[in-house]
């Protein structure tokens, strides 16, 4: 069962560490907004097709639906927090603080389940806290003021990842009740409607607009697959608190593709501080 959350996290990783590179690009082409709704019209419409073809058992009870419909509500709206930060920060400083929504489940876990933390995992916690700190603030700004010094994006970013650590707890319930098949399908259509209605109250929506390069826009859509297909998977037959914290070495493929391709540079605290994020991660499920 461990090994089988290792490997969903390790797809999770790869899914999300490509897409988020992928998607920095579609914002920089695109613009903040412009691209979600055909993003989720055209990965839904995929999930459906495969789902329909290989005959893939679609059930839901009340209670999980429920469960799904307050989950993706809450990814739904971090996904727009999300794009908003690529559209002005830098991906791997971003993706990096993202990565920390892992912490979440492992807190409510904690105080709601009352499992008994060790020491490695006290230490953990502390070593996560430090990370935030580092990887928010650019050194090298500092003498203009600590406000100054932060990130662009570390804002929306946070409120992107508390959604989202509550977001898949949610989730994980109902997952576990329907399976992960059933799970991800209307997880899918979910959330293609919560799309729509958020595009229309930010009068948005009349923005969408067919994709510059459709090569981005096409690895944005089958990495996203691979990655929230894993972690469905990974809900059901492993343990949700492995997956999601294998899957944050997705920061590490971000950050790698953005350095030569987007000559991002950061400053040697923030690098310092995305090492210490993964350390202090892992540190939490020991």
């Amino acid at each position: 069962m461990f090994f089988l959350s290792v490997l969903a996290g390790l797809g999770v990783a790869l899914g999300w560490g490509i897409a988020d590179f992928a998607q920095k690009k579609l914002v920089m082409e695109n613009g903040a907004y412009s691209m979600i709704l055909p993003l989720q019209v055209a990965t839904t419409a995929l999930v459906g097709g495969v789902w329909v073809l290989f005959r893939f058992p679609v059930q839901v009870s009340f209670t999980a639906f429920c469960w799904m419909l307050a989950g993706t509500c809450l990814l739904t709206a971090a996904w727009f927090l999300f794009f908003r930060a690529l559209s002005i920060g830098n991906v791997s400083v971003l993706c990096a603080l993202y990565a920390f929504y892992t912490v979440i489940p492992f807190f409510w876990q904690t105080v709601v389940e009352k499992i008994q933390l060790n020491i490695v995992q006290f230490i953990g916690m502390g070593v996560v806290l430090i990370a935030g700190i580092l990887i928010s603030v650019d050194s090298r700004s500092l003498k203009q003021g600590f406000k100054a010094s932060l990130s662009k994006g570390v804002k929306e970013i946070t409120a992107a990842l508390v959604m989202s650590g509550f977001g898949f707890l949610m989730i994980d319930h109902a997952v576990q009740e329907i399976g992960w098949k059933s799970g991800y399908i209307v997880q899918q259509m979910l959330s293609l409607l919560e799309v729509v209605v958020i595009l229309l109250l930010l009068g948005k929506f009349r923005e969408s607009r067919l994709p510059v390069s459709w090569g981005w826009f096409s690895t944005v859509v089958l990495a996203n697959i691979i990655a929230f297909g894993s972690f469905n998977a990974g809900m059901e037959i492993g343990y949700v608190s492995v997956v999601g914290i294998v899957g944050t070495f997705s920061v590490a493929i971000t950050a790698l593709l953005a350095w030569p391709l987007l000559k991002e540079r950061l400053a040697f605290n923030q690098y310092l501080g995305i090492a210490f994020g993964i350390v202090g991660i892992i540190s939490l499920s020991l």
